[in-house]
């Protein structure tokens, strides 16, 4: 009977350090993180974007919000990569774009930033789910796989798990209840928009006769699996 939320994080940070920028970005945080943060743990919605979508918001709102901030057995985080933000005086609404930075990106084009998941889950715990166990629901990344002589030797994707699994173990040494992760994803699936596009699996489909062929990424994340554990 245990009752839990998924929430699909994005780690966000300011393009430059200045005030109007630090403040869109806090405004970006609110929109993609503390929205649900603040409504579900503490009861009540982040201040500037209230103000912003306040004439959205559909009467006596308010009166959910002791339904919504219920307690939770569990927690659960979708996380890809984060998100750089700077001012944007052309977007009326928000005020701010999402401009791309210098680090290394997967097939979907999403940055690779280990550290962005170490940052909202330790934020999530200290500052809202306390001792709410914490699961990774989703956390991988889509590449190009070829296969060749039979193997997929996807040494990018090994190397995106490796560090996002030392995040992890950081986590667990700070004593914070991260009690799961589930790579996304086992096989090679259809990813919405983009069809059978898209590779995220660590076990190759071949689409025509639905062979499946464990990747060596496959074999390495066994591996880091039970290195954690000793």
């Amino acid at each position: 009977n245990n009752a839990g939320i998924v929430l699909n994080k994005q780690f966000v940070q300011p393009f430059d350090d200045i005030p109007e920028t630090l403040k869109v970005t806090n405004l970006a945080d609110e929109i993609h993180n503390l929205w649900f943060d603040e409504a579900i743990f503490n009861g009540s919605y982040p201040t500037q974007t209230i103000k912003l979508f306040s004439k959205y918001m559909p009467d006596n709102f308010e009166n959910d919000l002791k339904f919504i901030s219920q307690p939770l057995d569990w927690v659960g985080i979708n996380y890809y990569t984060r998100s750089i933000i700077k001012v944007d005086k052309s977007e009326t609404f928000l005020g701010y774009k999402s401009v791309k930075g210098d680090l290394i990106v997967t097939d979907m084009g999403w940055e690779i930033f280990p550290e962005g998941l170490n940052n909202l889950i330790e934020r999530l715990h200290n500052k809202y789910s306390k001792n709410v166990p914490i699961f990774i629901t989703e956390n991988g990344m889509a590449n190009i796989d070829f296969l060749k002589n039979g193997k997929i030797n996807d040494f990018e994707r090994i190397k995106f798990y490796s560090d996002h699994l030392k995040q992890c173990k950081i986590l667990i040494e700070k004593d914070i209840p991260l009690k799961g992760y589930f790579a996304w994803s086992l096989l090679d699936n259809f990813e919405w928009a983009y069809g059978y596009s898209k590779r995220f699996g660590i076990v190759y489909v071949d689409f025509d006769n639905l062979e499946r062929i464990p990747k060596l990424s496959w074999k390495e994340f066994k591996k880091n699996l039970t290195n954690m554990e000793n």
